[in-house]
């Protein structure tokens, strides 16, 4: 009786005192008020959207610099869900397209990688009114198709739950409504797995036809996950809870993004002969790759493989000639990476798939030139001289020019010969001044390129460059046998200042003039030097020729020497792009 009569007493003495706390919160709190309901929502600035694959989408764009890969022009179809779960009825859990996705994942590559958008509308409009001309457009090598092929839910379903509760059983309480006094708790959790799966395939442009191999399939999981807690007290008849739950979805949308930056990487890699799995985690090597590089070092002569190979080494931070000769320094280097001292496939492969990719190496290779009499030639056309438009993206100096009235021996073609007193070796060392000018500063706001990355002699060639500000240029080529021309200015185009966003080439198909592959054999590469304040590098004087050509005299030497350590002192960058030339 003493036992019940206590809890009695602490009950009621319990009620008063949550009635009496109760009453004073109703009056002394008007947030109580139901009518005074509010909710604050958080709110956050936007953020640039970054995956993962990002920072390898620009590395890759760089390795194509580095293994001197490309230009590469590539376009992409419409790419949609092709599995019908982007529709309103069931959810639109899918992107009903990824096309935009695909076009930000190749236009981020940049180096030797250029998107071009397909518009047809936009561009018949623009032909129409006169705004634009289509001869002038780039055409693309490769389209990409495909789509979203896989979409699957809840492949897997996984549950747990956790259950625990106490009862106590109270004598002599009748005047409570219940005699017992009770706890349970529950815990429940459950985690299903869906996947997506996107195709890509690539397509020759001229042919229309699939590139065989050029292809990937790639699935990603995506999880969701739901979990839920409940507390339940029941004391003498009253029950009360608490309850919480929550449900977790990975974002389909984001997982369809990073599948594209995936396949983009891969696909493009894989065009390339690139070792892009380097980039990713875990990368495992691609055949496909490792195939087109066994290939494509079984069709070298045994000159072009040491060549190859001392590139390779050069790029690893060895000190050799390109030379095609297995001389002493390349075997010293071969000795430090443990080859042997021949132009072997392990050696070349080792190396391929191995090359830093932080380093800027790649824009001082320079190669011993190729004996050859082949010079570059200078072919007028019978079309009346009119100024040309300068349209560029890199290009690199094509040796020779068509000619259809007479051809003119580039050499011939410059002011009257000066006695030539200076040696090779200073002429090497102009040669290297002006290469090296702005190598240290932060690469230029400019995209150089040419029609193709492979020229055979007799082809017919355009450089074109586009800066995305208004800046003075100055572009020069340096041939396959170390000649230096400079490509810009020129007759056609005397200014060196040049807008932002404009497109110029060199030279427009409209001049008096063509360019044309001359040769020798090897490579050849076009560098552009970019300043916010007016230089010159070469004379100016192109009443003699179009292009000026360096010349091995001490008048011009000296000339050209002061005035490369006058620009070194102004804040100039470089911008450089190199092409293959190949005897028929």
């Amino acid at each position: 009786m003493f036992i019940n009569h206590s809890l009695s007493t602490t009950l009621k003495k319990l009620l008063v005192a949550c009635g009496m706390v109760s009453m004073l919160l109703w009056v002394s709190c008007a947030a109580l008020d139901p009518r005074n309901v509010q909710l604050d929502l958080q709110e956050d600035y936007p953020t640039a959207k970054i995956t993962v694959l990002d920072d390898a989408l620009t590395t890759l764009g760089r390795m194509t610099e580095i293994y001197n890969s490309g230009p590469l022009r590539i376009q992409c179809q419409q790419i949609s869900d092709l599995t019908g779960t982007a529709t309103s009825s069931v959810g639109g859990e899918l992107p009903q397209s990824i096309t935009e996705m695909l076009k930000s994942s190749l236009n981020s590559i940049g180096g030797r990688v250029t998107y071009i958008p397909y518009d047809p509308s936009f561009l018949e409009n623009s032909r129409i009114t006169g705004y634009s001309k289509f001869e002038k457009k780039l055409i693309p090598d490769i389209m990409v198709s495909g789509g979203i092929t896989e979409y699957d839910r809840a492949l897997e379903t996984r549950g747990k739950n956790t259950n625990a509760g106490v009862d106590v059983t109270f004598l002599n309480t009748g005047w409570l409504p219940g005699d017992t006094a009770s706890l349970g708790y529950d815990q429940g959790q459950k985690i299903s797995t869906a996947s997506i799966t996107v195709d890509f395939n690539l397509i020759d442009f001229q042919t229309l036809s699939g590139l065989s191999r050029m292809q990937t399939v790639n699935t990603i999981k995506v999880y969701k996950g739901e979990n839920e807690k409940s507390l339940g007290i029941t004391l003498f008849g009253p029950t009360f809870g608490v309850k919480g739950s929550i449900a977790k979805y990975q974002g389909r949308h984001a997982a369809v993004r990073l599948l594209t930056h995936l396949s983009t990487l891969q696909i493009v890699g894989k065009y390339l002969k690139l070792p892009y799995w380097r980039l990713l985690p875990e990368g495992k090597p691609d055949q496909t790759v490792l195939d087109s590089v066994q290939t494509d070092f079984a069709l070298m002569n045994a000159q072009q493989r040491i060549a190859a190979i001392q590139r390779l080494l050069y790029l690893h931070g060895h000190d050799v000639m390109i030379t095609g000769q297995i001389d002493e320094q390349t075997q010293a280097a071969l000795r430090k990476v443990g080859a042997q001292a021949s132009a072997d496939f392990d050696t070349y492969l080792s190396l391929y798939i191995s090359v830093p990719l932080d380093s800027n190496r790649y824009l001082t290779i320079r190669e011993e030139p190729q004996k050859s009499s082949n010079q570059a030639v200078l072919s007028e056309a019978t079309m009346p001289e009119k100024p040309v438009a300068a349209a560029a993206q890199g290009a690199q100096y094509i040796p020779s020019a068509a000619i259809q009235k007479k051809t003119i021996p580039l050499a011939a073609a410059g002011p009257p010969a000066i006695k030539k007193v200076e040696t090779a070796g200073n002429y090497d060392k102009v040669v290297s001044m002006l290469t090296a000018l702005g190598l240290n500063s932060t690469p230029a706001d400019l995209t150089l390129w040419t029609d193709q990355n492979q020229f055979l002699i007799g082809d017919r060639i355009h450089y074109y460059f586009k800066a995305d500000k208004a800046c003075h240029v100055v572009i020069i080529g340096v041939t396959t046998d170390r000649k230096v021309v400079q490509l810009f200015p020129n007759r056609y185009q005397t200014t060196p200042l040049v807008s932002a966003g404009q497109t110029y080439v060199i030279v427009d198909d409209s001049a008096e003039m063509a360019l044309e592959v001359a040769g020798p054999a090897g490579q050849e590469e076009v560098i552009a030097f970019i300043s916010d304040q007016p230089f010159e590098l070469f004379p100016t004087d192109f009443s003699h020729q179009p292009f000026i050509e360096l010349s091995n005299s001490s008048d011009v030497l000296n000339k050209v020497s002061s005035r490369v350590q006058m620009a070194q002192q102004l804040n100039i960058s470089q911008k450089r792009i190199r092409y293959q030339i190949k005897g028929r």
